[in-house]
């Protein structure tokens, strides 16, 4: 999959608890991260991953609840 280059900007505090994932081993990089809160960002509101995975507004809060689950976050 090709993927596109994204420049943003993030508060000190955001920045500071990403690399604190990184420390901690839940993420490999700032990257990692933010893929994952793109990715989360885009089922919750969408509920749409990968253009592949479709959830139905009942099922969404259990997808968005799996995918914390997996990543070891509570929601």
């Amino acid at each position: 999959m090709k993927t596109v280059t994204v420049a943003t900007k993030l508060t000190e505090k955001m920045t500071e608890i990403i690399d604190e994932m990184v420390e901690e081993g839940i993420y490999t990089s700032r990257s990692d991260a933010l893929r994952d809160a793109a990715r989360l960002m885009i089922v919750s509101q969408r509920g749409i991953l990968n253009g592949k995975t479709r959830y139905t507004k009942e099922n969404r809060k259990k997808a968005l609840k799996n995918f914390a689950t997996k990543k070891g976050f509570k929601l």
